[in-house]
């Protein structure tokens, strides 16, 4: 569903929204294990949401990708 809505914000050029869904989406993938790609989307959230001026995105994805960071052993990165 949130992969849908993702897609909609998207393509309606809506990236405000579509910062949350693909924050969002990379939490779920978190918190399955599936670290890379969370990694993609939060990236890809802090994208859109520093475009959009949506701070609160930007702040907790980065907050997110730290620990996504950390989870893979990148602890650089994570700082």
């Amino acid at each position: 569903m949130l992969d849908a809505i993702h897609k909609h914000c998207l393509e309606k050029g809506d990236r405000y929204l579509a910062s949350y869904t693909g924050s969002n989406i990379g939490n779920v993938l978190l918190g399955i294990g599936q670290i890379g790609e969370a990694i993609r989307f939060l990236e890809n959230a802090i994208k859109e949401a520093r475009a959009s001026h949506n701070d609160w995105v930007r702040i907790t994805a980065k907050k997110v990708l730290a620990y996504a960071y950390y989870l893979k052993g990148e602890n650089n990165r994570a700082a």
